[in-house]
């Protein structure tokens, strides 16, 4: 098989940013992985298979940016993505599972959101800003879907404060 390295001109410093963004997409996908399988709520299990969905989308896009520029693209979790994975867990077995499932994943999607800030910042080319641009687009939108969940648990969770019970009080 002959491989054609084609190299977009990135600098070294917007490859280290697509580095970073892509093993953050990564992270987060096999975060979200977990956390549905974790999940006891069928509406949260399918929020984190679409979230996983969505991360492995944009990891892939990331990848193929970084090869494009002959650097090697991440393909698993990295370090930091396990400790998050792990942290997560042990939220989810010693508290409200969706609750923290939901606060850690938000807690994710809000550092990831700032990775792409800072990546954007940084690049350029227009073709990878667009890129990053959609991406980043879709990251506020997860995480904006998160919180909204986080905050209809918590309003299920809180003594006394079924969403039900307080209907009445927005109205």
């Amino acid at each position: 098989m002959i491989r054609v390295n084609i190299s977009l001109g990135l600098s070294a410093a917007e490859v280290k940013h697509l580095h970073t963004l892509a093993q953050v997409n990564v992270d987060c996908r096999d975060c979200f992985r977990e956390a549905m399988v974790q999940s006891t709520s069928p509406e949260i299990r399918v929020t984190f298979a679409a979230l996983a969905k969505e991360c492995g989308h944009h990891a892939d896009a990331l990848r193929n940016l970084l090869s494009a520029n002959a650097d090697t693209p991440p393909t698993s979790t990295s370090m930091r993505g396990a400790a998050d994975c792990l942290w997560m867990s042990l939220r989810a077995t010693f508290g409200d599972t969706s609750e923290a499932l939901l606060s850690e994943a938000h807690r994710m999607a809000e550092y990831a959101e700032q990775c792409y800030v800072q990546t954007l910042q940084s690049i350029n080319g227009r073709a990878v800003r667009q890129l990053i641009s959609e991406q980043l687009a879709a990251v506020r939108k997860s995480a904006s879907h998160i919180q909204n969940l986080r905050d209809h648990q918590a309003g299920r969770s809180s003594p006394g404060g079924s969403v039900e019970r307080n209907a009445h009080r927005t109205l």
